[in-house]
């Protein structure tokens, strides 16, 4: 809303890969609260105060989170009377209904596991039979040799 970049000290929880997406965004700078210096806050405040990167790309995000048909509390109140109208299922995710193992795609990975299986399979069979081949000729082609 205020489009201003932020300095973050994560403590617990999410709050680290919150600030890791802040900072991947320019829109904040990450301090470690066990190596935390005087010199380091200094460098950090001086980068956010005076660097246009982050202050530009604070502002560019809250434009584009505050262009929106509707504003937060209307939207809240859009999906609730969605929800009252239309049921809790309307929501409901299908992955809901799959079992664990479809879930962990256990069943695509044996799936491509058999297959490679009879891929593999076939070629060491027609290795086989391709050497087989050859060595017959070969063995054919050393005793017409021998006789002549």
């Amino acid at each position: 809303m205020y489009g201003v970049p932020l300095i973050g000290i994560p403590l617990f929880a999410e709050q680290f890969m919150n600030i890791d997406a802040c900072v991947a965004r320019n829109i904040a700078l990450r301090l470690d609260v066990h190596t935390i210096t005087e010199k380091d806050m200094n460098a950090v405040l001086n980068a956010i105060l005076w660097n246009p990167l982050y202050k530009e790309a604070a502002q560019n995000l809250s434009r584009r989170f505050l262009d929106r048909p509707l504003n937060a509390l209307d939207t809240a109140i859009y999906w609730i009377e969605y929800v009252i109208k239309h049921g809790e299922d309307s929501l409901r995710s299908p992955a809901m209904e799959l079992t664990w193992w479809q879930l962990s795609l256990l069943d695509v990975i044996g799936f491509l596991l058999v297959c490679t299986i009879i891929a593999i399979t076939t070629l060491l069979i027609l290795a086989r039979f391709i050497l087989k081949i050859i060595c017959r000729n070969y063995n054919n082609l050393s005793s017409a040799k021998k006789t002549n």
